[in-house]
């Protein structure tokens, strides 16, 4: 897309998710499912397989953390 004459690049919502994850948990926290603000309605949504695509180029806590909410909205 561009920007005021920048091409710039938006991540779809798959990757944004996937960033979320990778700097909630690179900063120390963690993903508590039972506090997080998740809508599973939204998440059902999503293409899981490129969640899970987008998590292999991260790291294995990135997507082990991604199987366990896939598990948990239940796809």
């Amino acid at each position: 897309m561009n920007y005021e004459g920048f091409k710039v690049f938006i991540a779809d919502k798959e990757k944004a998710f996937v960033d979320f994850i990778y700097y909630r948990l690179r900063s120390g926290g963690v993903i508590d499912l039972k506090e997080e603000r998740f809508d599973r309605n939204i998440l059902k949504k999503i293409n899981w397989v490129k969640v899970n695509k987008y998590a292999k180029l991260f790291n294995a806590r990135t997507l082990l953390t991604v199987k366990k909410l896939k598990g948990w909205v239940k796809c």
